[in-house]
C-alpha cells in the first residue's frame, strides 16, 4: 500500500514513467497474496493512468467493451463514466451522451466510488451530463481534497476544481471561480501539471461567461 501511495507521488507530479513502474512492481507483490482485490485494484490503477497521460480518449472503445464484458463485476460501473470521458475528450460526444444515456447510475458505496464520481463529473464538465448538480451534492463533503481512490490513484485532480466545473455548468459563475482557485492553489501544491492547465482553462472558461465580451483562450 505504501508503494502505491508512493506511486501516485509521482504520477500526480507528472513522472507517469516512474509512478507506473513504481505502481507494477506493487502489483506484481499483491498478486502473491490475494486475487480478491487484484482485478478492480488493476482497473483503477491502469484507467487513472490513462486520464493523467492524456490518453483516456485512445481506449475508450476498449474501456467500452469492458462495461458489457468485464473481467471483474466490480469494473461497470467504472468503465462507464471512463469510456464516457474519454470519447468525449476525443470529441465525440455522440458516443459519451449514449453512455450517460444508457449507462449512468449512481455508484455502488466501496472504496471505488469517488473515482466513479469524479470521472462523471468531468463528463458533466464536457457535456452537460449526468447532473451537475446531483454529481455537486456527492463532491462537496470533499472540498479542500485531492480526488484519490484507494491507496494512492489520481483520478481528478483537487476535488475543488470539480467543483468549480460542475457550478460552471449550473451557470454559477461566482461560486466557480472561488472553488477554481482552491482547486487551482491545491493543484500548484502538488505539482499537478496537467490538473493545473485544466484548471487554468477553466477559470479562463468561467471568466469568459462572466464576461461575454472578452475573448476565451
Amino acid at each position: 500500500q505504501l508503494r502505491f501511495a508512493q506511486a501516485c507521488r509521482y504520477l500526480v507530479s507528472g513522472d507517469t514513467g516512474l509512478g507506473a513502474d513504481i505502481a507494477e512492481r506493487s502489483f506484481e507483490a499483491l498478486a502473491k497474496v490475494t486475487t480478491t482485490w487484484y482485478q478492480p485494484s488493476r482497473f483503477v490503477h491502469e484507467s487513472c493512468l490513462m486520464l493523467i497521460s492524456g490518453t483516456l480518449g485512445d481506449h475508450a472503445e476498449e474501456l467500452a467493451a469492458g462495461i458489457v464484458q468485464p473481467e471483474h463485476p466490480s469494473v461497470p460501473h467504472l468503465a462507464a463514466p471512463a469510456a464516457a470521458l474519454g470519447f468525449a475528450q476525443r470529441g465525440d460526444t455522440q458516443r459519451g451522451h449514449e453512455i450517460v444515456s444508457r449507462w449512468f447510475a449512481p455508484p455502488p458505496r466501496s472504496w471505488t466510488r469517488i473515482q466513479a464520481i469524479a470521472y462523471w463529473a468531468q463528463v458533466a464538465m464536457e457535456l452537460g451530463v449526468p447532473d451537475p448538480d446531483w454529481l455537486r451534492s456527492q463532491l462537496i463533503t470533499r472540498a479542500g481534497q485531492l480526488a484519490i481512490v484507494g491507496a494512492g490513484a489520481d483520478c481528478g485532480g483537487a476535488i475543488d476544481s470539480l467543483l468549480a466545473g460542475l457550478a460552471w455548468r449550473l451557470g454559477r459563475l461566482d461560486e466557480a471561480a472561488g472553488r477554481a482557485q482552491a482547486g487551482l492553489a491545491l493543484e500548484t501544491q502538488v505539482g499537478s501539471r496537467i490538473w493545473i492547465t485544466r484548471t487554468e482553462k477553466l477559470i479562463a472558461q468561467i471568466e469568459g461567461a462572466a464576461n461575454p465580451g472578452s475573448k476565451v483562450p
